[in-house]
Protein backbone atom coordinates (compact mmCIF):
# COMPACT_ATOMS: atom_id res chain seq x y z
CA UNK A 1 0.00 0.00 0.00
CA UNK A 2 0.74 3.51 -0.42
CA UNK A 3 1.38 6.00 1.67
CA UNK A 4 -0.38 9.49 1.99
CA UNK A 5 3.37 10.66 0.63
CA UNK A 6 3.76 8.78 -1.96
CA UNK A 7 0.32 8.77 -2.89
CA UNK A 8 0.47 13.01 -3.03
CA UNK A 9 4.24 12.11 -5.01
CA UNK A 10 2.97 9.62 -7.80
CA UNK A 11 0.05 11.98 -8.29
CA UNK A 12 2.37 15.08 -8.93
CA UNK A 13 4.13 12.82 -11.39
CA UNK A 14 1.46 11.66 -13.23
CA UNK A 15 -0.23 14.62 -13.69
CA UNK A 16 2.88 16.14 -14.85
CA UNK A 17 3.09 13.24 -17.68
CA UNK A 18 -0.85 14.38 -18.47
CA UNK A 19 -0.06 17.93 -18.82
CA UNK A 20 3.43 17.37 -20.95
CA UNK A 21 1.22 15.71 -23.51
CA UNK A 22 1.09 16.99 -27.19
CA UNK A 23 -2.71 17.78 -28.98
CA UNK A 24 -3.73 15.02 -30.45
CA UNK A 25 -1.69 12.78 -28.65
CA UNK A 26 -3.52 10.07 -26.96
CA UNK A 27 -3.77 7.73 -23.47
CA UNK A 28 -5.07 4.71 -21.98
CA UNK A 29 -5.07 4.12 -18.45
CA UNK A 30 -4.32 0.38 -17.14
CA UNK A 31 -3.62 -1.13 -13.97
CA UNK A 32 -1.41 -4.09 -13.28
CA UNK A 33 -3.54 -7.49 -13.09
CA UNK A 34 -4.37 -8.97 -9.83
CA UNK A 35 -2.67 -12.24 -10.83
CA UNK A 36 -1.07 -13.98 -13.21
CA UNK A 37 -3.99 -16.09 -14.83
CA UNK A 38 -6.02 -12.71 -15.74
CA UNK A 39 -5.52 -9.80 -17.74
CA UNK A 40 -5.30 -6.66 -16.78
CA UNK A 41 -7.89 -4.14 -17.91
CA UNK A 42 -7.72 -0.60 -19.51
CA UNK A 43 -9.89 2.05 -16.75
CA UNK A 44 -11.37 3.51 -19.97
CA UNK A 45 -11.31 4.36 -23.46
CA UNK A 46 -7.77 5.76 -25.34
CA UNK A 47 -8.46 9.66 -24.78
CA UNK A 48 -7.29 11.99 -27.11
CA UNK A 49 -6.07 15.35 -26.25
CA UNK A 50 -7.77 18.09 -28.42
CA UNK A 51 -5.56 20.64 -27.02
CA UNK A 52 -6.13 23.48 -24.80
CA UNK A 53 -5.68 26.55 -27.26
CA UNK A 54 -7.07 27.52 -30.27
CA UNK A 55 -6.35 30.39 -32.60
CA UNK A 56 -8.86 33.27 -31.44
CA UNK A 57 -9.72 34.43 -34.95
CA UNK A 58 -10.90 30.91 -35.75
CA UNK A 59 -12.11 29.59 -32.53
CA UNK A 60 -13.28 30.22 -29.07
CA UNK A 61 -10.61 29.59 -26.55
CA UNK A 62 -13.14 28.93 -23.37
CA UNK A 63 -14.99 26.68 -25.15
CA UNK A 64 -11.20 24.59 -26.50
CA UNK A 65 -10.45 24.81 -22.70
CA UNK A 66 -13.44 23.83 -21.37
CA UNK A 67 -13.36 20.52 -24.17
CA UNK A 68 -9.78 20.35 -23.11
CA UNK A 69 -10.72 20.38 -19.35
CA UNK A 70 -14.11 18.12 -19.95
CA UNK A 71 -12.98 15.36 -22.16
CA UNK A 72 -9.77 15.08 -21.31
CA UNK A 73 -7.48 15.76 -18.42
CA UNK A 74 -10.01 15.70 -15.82
CA UNK A 75 -11.35 11.81 -17.00
CA UNK A 76 -7.87 10.93 -17.17
CA UNK A 77 -6.86 12.13 -13.89
CA UNK A 78 -10.24 10.74 -12.35
CA UNK A 79 -9.00 7.71 -13.43
CA UNK A 80 -5.46 7.88 -12.46
CA UNK A 81 -6.87 9.04 -8.67
CA UNK A 82 -8.80 5.78 -8.98
CA UNK A 83 -5.09 3.88 -9.62
CA UNK A 84 -3.70 5.12 -6.55
CA UNK A 85 -5.92 4.50 -4.07
CA UNK A 86 -6.06 0.99 -5.53
CA UNK A 87 -6.10 -1.94 -3.07
CA UNK A 88 -2.42 -4.00 -3.43
CA UNK A 89 -2.52 -7.73 -4.33
CA UNK A 90 -0.43 -10.97 -3.15
CA UNK A 91 1.14 -10.97 -6.68
CA UNK A 92 2.68 -9.00 -8.95
CA UNK A 93 2.47 -9.79 -12.86
CA UNK A 94 4.36 -6.80 -14.26
CA UNK A 95 5.40 -8.84 -16.90
CA UNK A 96 2.48 -10.83 -17.64
CA UNK A 97 0.76 -7.07 -17.74
CA UNK A 98 3.01 -5.33 -20.05
CA UNK A 99 2.75 -8.12 -22.59
CA UNK A 100 -0.88 -8.06 -22.77
CA UNK A 101 -0.99 -4.50 -22.52
CA UNK A 102 1.39 -4.55 -25.44
CA UNK A 103 -0.79 -6.66 -27.69
CA UNK A 104 -4.18 -4.70 -26.80
CA UNK A 105 -2.49 -1.35 -27.59
CA UNK A 106 0.55 -1.22 -29.60
CA UNK A 107 0.24 -3.76 -31.55
CA UNK A 108 -3.47 -3.05 -32.47
CA UNK A 109 -3.52 -2.95 -36.56
CA UNK A 110 -4.89 0.45 -36.08
CA UNK A 111 -1.98 1.50 -33.88
CA UNK A 112 1.58 0.17 -35.47
CA UNK A 113 1.91 3.02 -37.82
CA UNK A 114 2.10 5.37 -35.20
CA UNK A 115 5.43 6.75 -34.63
CA UNK A 116 5.87 7.74 -31.19
CA UNK A 117 4.90 5.42 -28.34
CA UNK A 118 5.38 5.72 -24.92
CA UNK A 119 4.50 3.86 -22.08
CA UNK A 120 4.40 4.81 -18.51
CA UNK A 121 4.49 2.46 -15.15
CA UNK A 122 4.14 3.74 -12.03
CA UNK A 123 5.19 0.32 -9.74
CA UNK A 124 7.65 -0.79 -7.43
CA UNK A 125 8.90 -3.10 -10.56
CA UNK A 126 8.98 -6.06 -8.38
CA UNK A 127 8.05 -8.86 -10.18
CA UNK A 128 6.29 -12.01 -7.78
CA UNK A 129 4.37 -14.64 -9.58
CA UNK A 130 4.61 -18.19 -9.77
CA UNK A 131 6.35 -18.36 -12.81
CA UNK A 132 9.25 -15.59 -12.50
CA UNK A 133 9.88 -13.79 -8.68
CA UNK A 134 11.63 -10.98 -7.92
CA UNK A 135 10.88 -10.89 -4.50
CA UNK A 136 13.29 -12.38 -2.81
CA UNK A 137 16.34 -11.69 -5.12
CA UNK A 138 17.17 -10.85 -8.60
CA UNK A 139 19.02 -12.78 -10.74
CA UNK A 140 21.81 -11.49 -13.52
CA UNK A 141 19.17 -10.36 -16.76
CA UNK A 142 21.61 -13.17 -18.99
CA UNK A 143 20.70 -16.00 -16.32
CA UNK A 144 16.32 -14.50 -16.55
CA UNK A 145 16.80 -14.27 -20.80
CA UNK A 146 17.95 -17.98 -21.09
CA UNK A 147 15.36 -18.86 -19.13
CA UNK A 148 11.57 -20.43 -20.00
CA UNK A 149 9.98 -17.18 -17.76
CA UNK A 150 11.62 -14.90 -20.09
CA UNK A 151 10.33 -16.93 -23.47
CA UNK A 152 7.32 -17.22 -21.96
CA UNK A 153 7.20 -13.46 -20.86
CA UNK A 154 8.26 -11.60 -23.34
CA UNK A 155 6.90 -8.27 -24.75
CA UNK A 156 6.96 -6.83 -27.97
CA UNK A 157 7.85 -3.24 -28.03
CA UNK A 158 9.57 -2.10 -30.78
CA UNK A 159 10.22 1.63 -30.80
CA UNK A 160 8.35 2.23 -27.27
CA UNK A 161 9.74 4.74 -24.80
CA UNK A 162 9.42 4.08 -21.11
CA UNK A 163 9.86 5.42 -18.28
CA UNK A 164 9.57 4.27 -14.54
CA UNK A 165 7.38 5.99 -12.04
CA UNK A 166 9.78 3.79 -9.39
CA UNK A 167 7.94 3.43 -5.76
CA UNK A 168 10.38 2.40 -3.09
CA UNK A 169 9.40 -0.15 -0.49
CA UNK A 170 11.73 -0.47 2.95
CA UNK A 171 12.77 -4.51 1.52
CA UNK A 172 12.85 -3.44 -1.92
CA UNK A 173 15.82 -5.28 -4.18
CA UNK A 174 19.29 -3.08 -4.93
CA UNK A 175 18.11 0.00 -7.11
CA UNK A 176 21.19 -0.18 -9.60
CA UNK A 177 20.78 -3.64 -10.04
CA UNK A 178 16.61 -3.61 -9.92
CA UNK A 179 16.61 -0.63 -12.90
CA UNK A 180 19.40 -2.36 -14.65
CA UNK A 181 17.50 -5.72 -15.02
CA UNK A 182 14.61 -3.49 -16.35
CA UNK A 183 16.80 -1.41 -18.86
CA UNK A 184 17.58 -5.43 -20.00
CA UNK A 185 14.32 -6.35 -20.34
CA UNK A 186 13.06 -3.63 -22.07
CA UNK A 187 15.67 -3.46 -24.50
CA UNK A 188 15.28 -7.20 -25.39
CA UNK A 189 11.55 -6.24 -26.10
CA UNK A 190 12.42 -3.46 -28.58
CA UNK A 191 11.85 -0.70 -26.08
CA UNK A 192 14.30 1.97 -24.51
CA UNK A 193 13.60 3.17 -20.54
CA UNK A 194 14.85 6.44 -21.09
CA UNK A 195 13.51 7.53 -17.40
CA UNK A 196 13.55 6.38 -13.36
CA UNK A 197 11.96 8.48 -11.43
CA UNK A 198 12.48 7.53 -7.70
CA UNK A 199 8.76 8.51 -6.26
CA UNK A 200 9.27 10.15 -2.90
CA UNK A 201 8.16 8.33 0.55
CA UNK A 202 7.78 4.94 1.32
CA UNK A 203 5.27 2.12 0.74
CA UNK A 204 4.72 -0.49 2.63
Amino acid sequence: MLDEVQRLALRNELTKVVDDLQPDDGVQVWRVAPSATELPDAAGPLLCNPGETVNPWVGNPTIARNNYLDKFRTPVLSQLDAFIRGISSLQSPIMESVQAIALRTFDRPEYRSVSEKALVLASDMIQNTATYSQLHAIEPFDKFERSLASKKLAPHLAGVRVTLLYIQRPLAPSYKQHIEFWQRYFLSAGASLERVIPVAGMSH
